[in-house]
């Protein structure tokens, strides 16, 4: 049925991951979608805090100035628009807006229709209550 069918999918993609030489990060498609702007936002600017990661877990320079949100604009919104909040994955310890979710944003703006803030939050270990 539909279940077993689901779990030999999910096999399929982990074993996918497994085997790849950059564990599945290459494989990504990181294309953005067409007709969507996309503005980083500084801290200063949201009211979020800025921050920096902690010396172990700088893999970039964008680790050293954290805290930007993205404003994910598709064309044909207007200030009328309703909006989303998107907020990221990575189990409160990886990644931020612009790592490796602008594809996926600019694609969820365009398919609603929406403009949609991505914000960037504190992440563990630096923070113990990520915020």
């Amino acid at each position: 049925g539909s279940e077993g069918d689901g779990l030999k999918n999910i096999e399929n993609c982990v074993a996918k991951i497994v085997a790849s030489p950059t564990y599945g990060q290459g494989e990504l498609d990181q294309k953005q979608a067409p007709d969507v702007s996309i503005t980083q936002v500084p801290p200063e600017v949201t009211g979020f805090p800025a921050w920096s990661r902690q010396k172990d877990y700088i893999e970039s320079d964008a680790d050293r100035d954290r805290g930007h949100a993205d404003w994910v604009v598709p064309d044909g919104t207007s200030n009328d628009t309703p909006r989303i909040l998107y907020c990221h994955g990575g189990g409160y310890e990886y990644y931020s807006p612009q790592d490796v979710y602008r594809p996926a944003t600019s694609r969820l703006a365009a398919a609603a229709g929406m403009p949609l803030l991505a914000f960037d939050y504190r992440l563990i270990p630096e923070y113990r209550h990520p915020a």
